[in-house]
């Protein structure tokens, strides 16, 4: 097994491993949470943005497509997000959901994202198609 080491000037909070060896992290920096993006080899973020809303970071997770190209983001707000990992702009948002929730699921084939807690409340899972 080879390692690879980046050093990041903020800590991660939350980390994933994308399709090619990308990765996102989600960090708090000056109160604010924020998400890069960091591509393979690469010492820094080659793209950010500022997660909306406020709240625990353990209300944050995140988890990339089978192919890597979005990326669904549970918000601090109880919202789901998906955003295209080139531009990091948002193609959809879910929510808000009626209970915290920190799980996510893709399908294999990226058709379809499962979310714990779901939109009816406690111990439901609710899955959303994906265009």
């Amino acid at each position: 097994m080879g390692s690879g080491q980046a050093n990041l000037p903020w800590q991660g909070l939350q980390l994933a491993m994308g399709r090619g060896g990308s990765r996102a992290v989600i960090s708090l920096t000056q109160g604010q949470y924020t998400l890069s993006i960091l591509l393979p080899g690469a010492t820094g973020p080659s793209r950010s943005i500022t997660l909306p809303g406020s709240g625990m970071a353990l209300d944050l997770n995140m988890r990339f497509s089978p192919d890597g190209k979005k990326l669904a983001v549970i918000s601090q707000g109880r919202n789901v997000w998906l955003l295209d990992t080139a531009t990091l702009s948002v193609l959809a948002k879910a929510g808000p959901f009626v209970d915290s929730t920190r799980t996510l699921a893709w399908s294999a084939d990226g058709r379809e994202l499962a979310v714990g807690a779901g939109l009816s409340g406690d111990g439901a899972i609710t899955v959303f198609t994906v265009k």
